[in-house]
């Protein structure tokens, strides 16, 4: 069979370019579900957040009306987006800026909270709750339609449908 001998480097070209072809498919898959793991991920502790911030605002609101702005202000938690941070630029191009925006805010009102010593230390506290809870308002309300569309589209859920464990 003399046209074996011709066919079979065309077949051992072949499987090598299949091989390679598969390779290929599987490594872009790998970096594609990377990317989607880390954009859900990102996006669930935003979502997370933007929940929680309201909730927190109404205690802080009703902790304002009763005279009771010394009681301990617990820090957002961040540890997605801290652990993930390398990662970012696996965030769709259309959200990076809003979600480092958002986080930057977030971190923001955690220092606030830090802050907190000194305004009691110069009898200011009043000042300390009516700026915190501005900003607390500003954070909830300005990020939740800017990442709606990504919500949705990520399968991620929305603020008002996340479960908070242990209120009311």
């Amino acid at each position: 069979m003399p046209w074996l001998n011709k066919v079979t480097p065309f077949i051992s070209i072949l499987g090598a370019l299949v091989a390679a072809a598969v390779t290929l498919f599987s490594l872009w898959f790998q970096r594609r579900q990377e990317k989607l793991a880390v954009t859900r991920a990102v996006l669930a502790e935003v979502s997370r957040l933007l929940a929680i911030l309201p909730r927190h605002r109404a205690w802080w609101e009703d902790c304002r009306a009763k005279g009771d702005t010394d009681l301990p202000l617990i820090a957002f938690s961040t540890d997605v987006y801290d652990k993930l941070s390398d990662r970012l630029g696996h965030l769709p191009p259309h959200i990076i800026a809003t979600v480092v925006n958002f986080y930057g805010f977030v971190k923001f009102l955690n220092s606030i909270q830090q802050t907190r010593v000194q305004y009691s230390q110069a009898e200011k506290l009043n000042d300390f709750a009516e700026f915190y809870a501005a900003e607390l308002a500003a954070v909830a309300t300005e990020f939740r339609p800017l990442l709606a569309d990504a919500f949705s589209k990520y399968r991620v859920l929305a603020p008002e449908q996340q479960p908070i464990v242990g209120s009311a």
